[in-house]
């Protein structure tokens, strides 16, 4: 049963602060690296963080929820900002708390798990709870990875797209010898060698489009002196150099 307590929202607040001292750690994180180490910790599931805390709100009628929320995406990092409202259920006195989260995801969690960190966190710093060792900075390691090789997968389909694009142009030669070179630059999560052979691509796309643009022009240019010595009407350009195929 909801225990009645006057005094409004904060000296709740406290109350719950009084109830809940310390949470221990429920769960262990393992994780692989690319250097083949093994990551191990313990964590705090939001789980057991939302059991606890929920039960004493219950206890001390309160009831919270989320009042406003702004959301942005990185690359594969979501990030939320949520305001959530306090509010003592006998009195109504309230206040807003604001809580952030990040989560990682190549599809569409990555907000929900933003949300979740979120969740949690606002629980543990409104409260005051300590949990013991900060598991933050072993988790960063996963979380490079994870973007480093989300960052060379991206390249790796934007050059493709390029040479797909542009196969008209491109030595058939070349592009073999670039497509061996991506795979190995994935292989090793190379992301400086995938912006090379990037930029290596875009320079040689450039060059054959700026040397037909030139073959072009020239070829226009006779058919303008032939018309103008025969008195003739001048021949529409048969194509522009298009500046959309320029990088």
């Amino acid at each position: 049963m909801s225990e009645k307590l006057e005094g409004g929202i904060y000296k709740k607040i406290l109350k719950v602060m009084e109830d809940v001292e310390y949470l221990a750690k429920d769960d262990t994180i393992k994780y692989d690296g690319r250097d083949g180490k093994r990551t191990e910790y313990r964590g705090l599931s939001e789980e057991k963080v939302t059991r606890v805390i929920r039960e004493k709100l219950v206890k001390y009628n309160i009831v919270v929820f989320p009042i406003k929320q702004d959301h942005r995406k990185e690359g594969t990092l979501s990030t939320v900002d949520v305001t959530y409202r306090f509010v003592d259920v006998e009195d109504g006195s309230y206040f807003d708390a604001v809580s952030s989260g990040t989560g990682s995801d190549t599809q569409d969690k990555g907000v929900g798990k933003a949300m979740t960190y979120a969740y949690k966190y606002l629980w543990l710093r409104t409260f005051a709870i300590p949990t013991g060792e900060d598991p933050d900075k072993v988790s960063s390691a996963e979380l490079d990875d994870k973007m480093i090789v989300e960052r060379c997968k991206n390249g790796q389909r934007k050059i493709l797209q390029m040479l797909e694009d542009n196969e008209v142009v491109l030595d058939s030669d070349y592009v073999s010898a670039i497509k061996l070179d991506i795979e190995t630059a994935l292989t090793k999560c190379d992301v400086e060698t995938m912006g090379n052979i990037y930029r290596d691509v875009e320079n040689e796309i450039r060059k054959h489009t700026q040397k037909e643009a030139r073959v072009a022009t020239k070829d226009y240019n006779e058919q303008l002196k032939l018309a103008k010595k025969y008195n003739e009407e001048p021949p529409l350009p048969d194509s522009e150099p298009d500046s959309e195929e320029l990088f």
